[in-house]
């Protein structure tokens, strides 16, 4: 057992799957140890055995020889989270978890893309607690719109067309801690402009890509919004995040 007395004995665990298994499984382990020398695979063997255990706790039925080929094909993407390709593991059983938690059943226990399956639960999820809530609160006036990321996958990309952190907020954002809003021109609403960030009510931060200042139209428009959503604009030092003084 591990320090903490919580992960099975990687031996035991080897045991468990078979000799023919095991067998591939290792060898395939070591050519990823050679092929990433650096990438965060120290801990596959432990982290794939949680997540084994896991799942087999929760009920989750699985193939050994299938779930071995598809750990060890994680460890090919980038890492995803901690910055080591074996988190990657915990990703899988997560999502895995997500869907007997939120549908009561697992439709596919090997997704091709693991960023794809975690986005479709974190959307779900995320809908299901608060898209009666923000449904109401999109907006449009003055040449401008609003409203909510609609997906995972929209925000990684918001993030990257505008260069800014929201990307780090998708787990705040899917719990329902925060809101995460896009304005865009309403003459073209697919092009990034500025990124919001609302909790409790209030704005926190709104800004162009690059973490520039929002424009006085810009920041207009948001007051209007506030006002007709019911949300509350900052004020005194908080407005730097707005790029001026209050309308």
């Amino acid at each position: 057992m591990s320090r903490r007395g919580r992960r099975p004995d990687v031996s035991q665990f080897a045991a468990s799957m078979g000799r023919d298994v095991t067998r591939g499984l290792l060898r395939g382990y070591l050519d990823k140890r050679a092929e990433h020398p650096r990438g965060g695979t120290a801990d596959f063997l432990p982290r794939f055995a949680c997540a084994l255990r896991s799942m087999k706790w929760r009920g989750i039925a699985f193939e050994p020889r299938r779930a071995c080929e598809y750990a060890l094909s994680l460890l090919d993407l980038p890492a995803q989270r901690r910055r080591t390709r074996s988190y990657n593991i915990q990703l899988w059983a997560d999502a895995l978890d997500m869907q007997q938690r939120v549908r009561g059943s697992v439709e596919d226990r090997y997704p091709a893309a693991l960023l794809a399956e975690l986005e479709r639960e974190r959307e779900m999820r995320r809908h299901e607690a608060s898209d009666a809530e923000l449904g109401g609160k999109g907006f449009e006036t003055d040449g401008y719109l609003i409203r909510p990321a609609a997906t995972v996958r929209e925000i990684l990309d918001e993030a990257n067309a505008q260069h800014n952190c929201v990307a780090g907020f998708i787990d705040k954002y899917a719990s329902g801690q925060t809101d995460l809003w896009l304005m865009r021109k309403a003459s073209d609403p697919d092009r990034p402009l500025v990124t919001v960030e609302a909790r409790g009510g209030a704005i926190r931060q709104a800004f162009q890509s690059h973490n520039r200042q929002v424009t006085a139209a810009q920041r207009g428009f948001l007051a209007d919004w506030c006002e007709a959503v019911g949300y509350r604009m900052p004020t005194g030092g908080r407005m730097r995040a707005l790029g001026g003084l209050a309308r």
